[in-house]
């Protein structure tokens, strides 16, 4: 396992960043996000498309429609989204739809042992040898790699940014580094390369865990204090992710144990991007998931030219994978594609 300690000399000092720190939306933003995307007509959403009929797992599309009602391949840029720990694609539908009412074609899918790969039958979904109801990062970033690929081959003119968020930044980040060539920027929203120890020692935290531990490392143990209470300290973001049935909320002290493991790859990763990518790192103020220690670590040791550091004030660790998403968050993301040279209005001929 990587330690955040041994590869701190490796990076500059967190005092040297410059860090663009926002207060909280007005009730005026709030209402601007709803006006962006009430028209069905500004995007079309498929579920389960010609990317699922290739890669066999869970896909979403939101594709921006042109007024004349057709759709276009005229488009600013394509996104390709990255869910986090317990989470799932569709739960960017929010910032999707936002995006694609700009003309941005956004696209997620659910990684092995998340979202409908869990939770679509009772039974294991077998893909190969190996169920999709088992959580595998390996696995999970040869899909991303695949699906990346196949939209390049079809878009070789429009830039492509991946945006993952908390444990989601991770394969972002190895991706710039090994797939430099399909992407043009990344967008990594409270990067984890950590999970913080609250997760462990926090008496409910505890309760849940302990069973367990002292049964057996296979046996699930449940999350609900992560899921229901750290994620967010927003009243109507812990609303909407108790609605949310295809969160998991339970996994074994092993997956827990690995997933530990991965996000301290992005220590590893972060160091290795070459210093042409555009990058925008987003973290909240008040979360509770990711430590900022950790998160100025991560972005201090990444050489790109082009890096933003912001930190919105108001904000827990859940920025993007949420419908009550927030205007200073959204408004970072324009502002940050507004200034990046790949993302600048400027329309592509894509086929």
């Amino acid at each position: 396992m990587v330690s955040t300690l041994a590869l701190a000399s490796f990076c500059p000092p967190a005092s040297a960043i410059d860090v663009e720190c926002l207060e909280a939306e007005t009730d005026t933003e709030k209402k601007s996000i709803e006006e962006q995307i009430s028209g069905d007509s500004l995007y079309e959403y498929i579920q389960d498309g010609k990317y699922t009929q290739s890669l066999k797992i869970p896909t979403y599309e939101w594709i921006p429609i042109k007024k004349e009602g057709k759709e276009g391949k005229n488009y600013r840029g394509i996104v390709i989204f990255v869910h986090g720990f317990t989470m799932h694609g569709r739960r960017y539908d929010k910032l999707a739809k936002i995006l694609a009412a700009n003309n941005f074609y956004g696209i997620a899918y659910d990684m092995y042992g998340f979202g409908r790969n869990f939770f679509t039958d009772k039974r294991p979904l077998v893909d190969g040898i190996r169920s999709k109801r088992r959580i595998h990062y390996g696995r999970s970033h040869k899909k991303l790699v695949e699906l990346v690929s196949m939209v390049r081959e079809e878009y070789p003119r429009t830039p492509i940014c991946l945006l993952g968020e908390s444990l989601g930044a991770t394969p972002c980040l190895k991706m710039a580094v090994e797939s430099r060539d399909l992407i043009d920027g990344i967008i990594l929203s409270a990067p984890a390369v950590q999970i913080n120890p609250i997760l462990f020692v926090h008496p409910m935290s505890a309760m849940e865990a302990t069973l367990p531990v002292m049964v057996s490392p296979h046996m699930n143990m449940r999350l609900n204090h992560f899921v229901n209470a750290l994620l967010s300290r927003d009243r109507d973001v812990k609303d909407d992710i108790k609605s949310d049935t295809e969160i998991r909320r339970r996994v074994t002290w092993i997956d827990l144990l690995r997933t530990q493991g991965y996000v301290a790859k992005a220590l590893i990763h972060g160091p290795r991007v070459k210093k042409d990518p555009p990058l925008l790192f987003m973290v909240g103020g008040k979360d509770m998931v990711v430590l900022p220690t950790d998160a100025l670590l991560l972005y201090s040791c990444i050489k790109s030219d082009q890096k933003k550091y912001v930190k919105l004030e108001k904000r827990s660790h859940l920025l993007t994978e949420t419908s009550a998403i927030k205007a200073d968050t959204v408004s970072t993301i324009f502002d940050w594609f507004d200034e990046t040279e790949p993302f600048k209005m400027k329309l592509r001929e894509d086929g």
